[in-house]
């Protein structure tokens, strides 16, 4: 679990890069960032058109409390260069779907699907194309057709990491991709998580706790995780510095609102009180099972899940917990503690190949001036 958040707070990192250097007070119009395969990237190409980041701004500020010494300004940089290893990424995915031809596995009707889920969750019928055409301009500042085209290159860039990091299995010859990492859990590295961590499989009953939950839909866009992540880590670490988890969450809070994504949702839960293993759901319980019977948070951790529509959703949680007892160790001879086990390990290898599937196309990229980036 600890390298499971390790993986993900490295992936979320949004730095602040607040230089002093005759550069940090430029507007940045065009100022170049970076190349990749011989195409610049400016300060606008990753601000993506807009103009004004002062919701944005208000929001890190109140996410990171950053103090007002930090002027607006810095903080907006600082914004675009936590975007920018994103921006490339991004790029460099597209670039590898178009040489395999890999583009047209997201079909028409699979956007539409996407798409109607969207307004479902945001209580916009089908038919009402004006309310619709509202609702992008106002968040996104996009008609419906522009809409579709980003919310195609998210599909694509989405399964492409996916299956980068191995997360389709091997794959076939007539794919020759540029960077590739397998992904296989086999029966020895199961044995080998149990014993690794032996004295923390005992059944725990009677479990007195908290949840914090960040739900989305499992096809967001690489950047919004980013962000969603980072928030989600400072929320995490300052419920561990003792905070309660209203006052963690406040800044996760306000940058649910701000982002406004269908579907995007936050639950940090009143006290619950658990019997069996039974009646928690498998990543909770082992989030439980990792704490000492004293309590404590936990680290955190990602969970898949579909609603009763069918619709895929991600989400990342922790818990909060008051109290537990143990009783006797779990057995490896357990099918349901191997299938536990497969999953967590499953899950981390997969986020750390993403990690390094995106590490190695940042390689391909000239990032200039480096010294403005923080690592």
């Amino acid at each position: 679990m600890k390298r499971l958040a390790l993986a993900l707070m490295l992936l979320c990192a949004l730095p602040l890069c607040v230089q002093a250097n005759p550069r940090g007070s430029s507007d940045g119009y065009n100022e170049i960032l970076a190349i990749v395969d011989g195409e610049p990237i400016t300060y606008q190409d990753v601000l993506g058109g807009r103009n004004d980041l002062s919701a944005e701004v208000r929001t890190q500020r109140e996410v990171r409390r950053i103090p007002i010494s930090v002027t607006d300004k810095e903080i907006e940089r600082g914004i675009v260069y936590g975007q920018l290893d994103t921006f490339i990424v991004n790029r460099l995915l597209l670039s590898e779907a178009r040489k395999i031809n890999f583009e047209s596995n997201v079909k028409d009707s699979d956007v539409r699907t996407v798409i109607q889920n969207e307004r479902r969750l945001l209580g916009i019928a089908d038919g009402d194309e004006v309310r619709w055409a509202n609702y992008l301009q106002e968040k996104f500042s996009l008609t419906p057709s522009e809409y579709r085209e980003r919310r195609r290159r998210d599909m694509i860039q989405n399964q492409m990491v996916f299956v980068m990091a191995g997360g389709q299995g091997a794959l076939p010859t007539e794919f020759p991709l540029s960077v590739y990492f397998p992904l296989n859990v086999s029966p020895r590295d199961i044995r080998a998580a149990f014993d690794a961590d032996r004295e923390k499989y005992k059944v725990a009953r009677k479990v007195d706790y908290r949840l914090l939950k960040l739900s989305f839909l499992a096809n967001t866009s690489l950047g919004d995780r980013r962000k969603l992540g980072a928030a989600f880590g400072e929320c995490q670490a300052r419920a561990k510095r003792g905070e309660s988890l209203e006052s963690a969450s406040s800044g996760l809070r306000l940058l649910v609102e701000q982002m406004g994504l269908p579907g995007l949702k936050l639950e940090v839960s009143e006290r619950r009180r658990a019997e069996t293993d039974k009646d928690l759901d498998p990543s909770v319980y082992q989030m439980v099972l990792s704490l000492p019977r004293a309590g404590g948070v936990s680290e955190y951790g990602t969970a898949p899940y579909t609603d009763e529509k069918g619709v895929s959703f991600d989400s990342y949680l922790f818990i909060q917990l008051f109290s537990k007892e143990e009783g006797d160790a779990r057995q490896f001879s357990d099918p349901k503690v191997q299938a536990e086990i497969r999953e967590a390990v499953y899950n981390r290898r997969l986020q750390e190949n993403i990690g390094r599937v995106q590490q190695a196309l940042l390689k391909r990229a000239v990032i200039i001036p480096e010294r403005l980036i923080a690592r």
